[in-house]
């Protein structure tokens, strides 16, 4: 299975351009399995039905993390776009921690489809978020998204 939505792009008037990380990665891959694959790309797709909640994103970060969030220099600095700190904080959620948030749900997803037999095999073509700590973001992280994933299922028993 792979799980895929077109929520997982990110972008915030161009700004994203400044960074090395290719913030419509996403979409353009999707794009190149779809030319491949064609129809059969929908057999096998999966999108998650809503972002990561904060009582899942909580599974893992820390509250007080969490909540530095809605500064955009806390964000500016994980994300090492320093023009970011400039912009409204509602702004820069809309823009990129929500699509993140989304990506973070798709290996939830991927997770969970392989754990409940629902598939032998999941792939999310975004998160991977692995620089995220619990108490911070760096290097273009910011959720967690792997361990946020296996303290669902953990606490789905």
């Amino acid at each position: 299975m792979l799980v895929y939505a077109p929520s997982y792009d990110f972008g915030i008037w161009g700004i994203e351009k400044l960074h090395p990380f290719d913030s419509h990665k996403f979409s353009k891959a999707f794009s190149l399995l779809r030319k491949r694959l064609g129809a059969e790309l929908e057999r096998v797709c999966k999108s998650p039905v809503s972002a990561i909640t904060d009582d899942e994103l909580r599974l893992v970060h820390d509250a007080s993390y969490l909540a530095s969030l809605t500064s955009p220099e806390v964000v500016a600095t994980a994300l090492e776009l320093a023009p970011l700190k400039w912009l409204p904080s509602a702004l820069v959620d809309r823009g990129l921690l929500q699509p993140m948030r989304w990506a973070t749900a798709g290996t939830s997803l991927a997770v969970h489809s392989v754990l409940t037999g629902d598939s032998p095999i999941a792939m999310n073509l975004g998160g991977g978020f692995h620089h995220a700590f619990r108490d911070h973001g760096e290097g273009f992280c910011i959720y967690a998204d792997v361990a946020i994933a296996l303290a669902v299922e953990r606490a789905r028993g």
